[in-house]
């Protein structure tokens, strides 16, 4: 004989074999002071032994005593879908908790490296290094001005280490930043570096001069002077349709600015200040 399948009788099977497993442990646990007359599935089963006379046949005391009340059974036993289900959610409690755990570790793993690269270790990037000129044709840097006609132009530049690091080389360009009719025009002047590398370049002259490579802990300063030499400003404003050098030093239209640079080893970009010098006829 084949039975239909359903989704539900599993657990209805399961429901009622825990329902019976109960009503077992609790008929085992009982312990009545008198033998209780048998009951009615007892006198119905084909399979029950007869019942003996002395049983069947109880005395007039043992009929006026009541029988003795029985434990109420217990609540029965949860389904195997109620406890895949308390396992299920039991195993989900147990991977957030594992989730937050790796989380707490990784963030302490975090904190641990910034502290130890604040303690020492080298910080290989440009913003490891802060880069001020202080001085410029020895002016106070923000109200520095130069001659229009002048072809040499000095300065002082102060680096300080936010992090260690070691400082390769200081580099300073001068620019006229120009507003044209096809546009802004941003125009390299000259430039020099410290230490020179390259011809093209011209040594910095005497003063504070920095020993490079410059191994640098956190908040140690250096100081270093330069030049640039060679700036021609009259021809490249004359390139550019200004053919009177002293009226374009008044002009709006027309900055003078001074670019310096601070090098770091291993670093993939430089430190920087941009200064504007005001220019005179």
């Amino acid at each position: 004989m084949t039975f239909p399948k359903y989704r539900l009788a599993p657990r209805s099977l399961a429901l009622a074999l825990s329902l019976a497993l109960a009503a077992a442990s609790t008929t085992s646990l009982a312990k009545p002071s008198k033998p209780a007359a048998p009951s009615s599935a007892a006198a119905v089963a084909p399979s029950a032994p007869p019942v003996p006379a002395a049983s069947a046949a109880p005395s007039a005391a043992a009929r006026a005593t009541p029988p003795a009340r029985t434990a109420s059974p217990p609540a029965p036993a949860p389904s195997s879908a109620s406890t895949s289900s308390a396992s299920s959610g039991t195993g989900g409690v147990g991977m957030m908790l594992l989730l937050l755990l790796l989380a707490v570790v990784a963030g302490i793993g975090a904190l641990f490296a910034k502290l130890r690269g604040r303690s020492g270790a080298e910080a290989p990037t440009g913003e490891s290094v802060e880069i001020k000129t202080t001085v410029i044709e020895r002016q106070p840097a923000d109200s520095a001005t130069f001659p229009v006609g002048d072809s040499v132009l000095k300065g002082t530049v102060v680096v300080t280490a936010r992090a260690p690091c070691v400082l390769a080389s200081t580099r300073y360009e001068v620019h006229l930043e120009l507003d044209t009719p096809s546009g802004p025009v941003d125009e390299l002047v000259a430039k020099d570096q410290t230490p020179r590398e390259a011809s093209a370049f011209s040594a910095s002259f005497g003063g504070t001069n920095i020993e490079f490579p410059l191994r640098m802990s956190r908040g140690k300063s250096a100081t270093q002077t330069w030049l640039v030499k060679d700036i021609d400003l009259a021809a490249t404003l004359a390139a550019h349709g200004f053919a009177d050098p002293s009226a374009a030093a008044s002009d709006p239209r027309v900055r003078l600015v001074v670019a310096c640079f601070a090098d770091v080893k291993d670093a993939s970009a430089a430190a920087a200040t941009r200064t504007v010098v005001r220019m005179t006829s």
